[in-house]
């Protein structure tokens, strides 16, 4: 595997770790909005909940991603991109 090719997958790791943290934040705002008015909060609800499952797609596919990866390098001898 080359150095592209771990900079890919921290740049993916990254946008996860992002997609993360942007759900905690939503989650905090929805818990705002709910103490004022709970038709406020549903539609964060619903924007946190889609962060999340985008996180947990791309954490999916990175993985899927190095995992092929693996096996390319094996099946190839180590080609670098």
């Amino acid at each position: 595997m080359g150095e592209r090719f771990e900079l890919d997958v921290a740049a993916l790791q990254t946008v996860a770790a992002g997609f993360v943290t942007s759900a905690a934040a939503l989650d905090a705002a929805v818990a705002a909005l709910r103490s004022r008015d709970e038709r406020f909060a549903a539609p964060v609800r619903a924007w946190a909940e889609a962060t999340r499952s985008n996180a947990d797609r791309l954490e999916r596919t990175t993985t899927e991603y190095l995992q092929q990866e693996r096996e390319n390098v094996g099946a190839v001898g180590g080609a670098d991109r």
